[in-house]
């Protein structure tokens, strides 16, 4: 009996499923995925697996912004930093008939909130943030 080897796996950046590799390149069949040795550990965007596959052009998530507001920074349990994320989203861009979902977000932003007023103005304008609010007053028994 011997050691058991390294396996490393190599995830797709849109479906974050392992990919395989077909001896030249690191294929995700379902995204329609590839990336050639060179391009996986620099970074490099993907190509269509089909040279003459077309954008799938689905629409990708909700047409306007997405706006979550998450705790970022915390010292002995206690958020001393939130966190407004902001994600926007398009048609989708992965070849057409592909088998994964359709939610990637084109541009992600953020910006620090430093204090108390602005995470509760930030968190009132969506949905998630009204449930994490209303749930934390829920906590201490307060209401709104």
């Amino acid at each position: 009996m011997s050691i058991p080897s390294l396996y490393v796996a190599i995830k797709c950046g849109a479906c974050y499923a392992n990919t395989e590799h077909d001896g030249d390149q690191y294929v995700c069949f379902d995204c329609g995925l590839c990336w050639s040795n060179d391009d996986v550990f620099d970074g490099e965007p993907g190509e269509f697996l089909a040279e003459d596959a077309s954008a799938c052009d689905h629409p990708s998530g909700d047409t306007k912004p997405v706006v979550k507001v998450q705790p970022f920074r915390t010292v002995d349990g206690i958020v001393k930093e939130w966190r407004e994320w902001t994600q926007i989203y398009g048609p989708c861009v992965l070849p057409a008939g592909h088998k994964s979902a359709h939610e990637h977000p084109l541009t992600t932003t953020y910006r620090d909130l430093d204090d108390t007023d602005a995470f509760l103005a930030a968190a009132l304008a969506d949905t998630e943030g009204q449930q994490l609010v209303q749930d934390i007053l829920d906590r201490v028994g307060a209401t709104k």
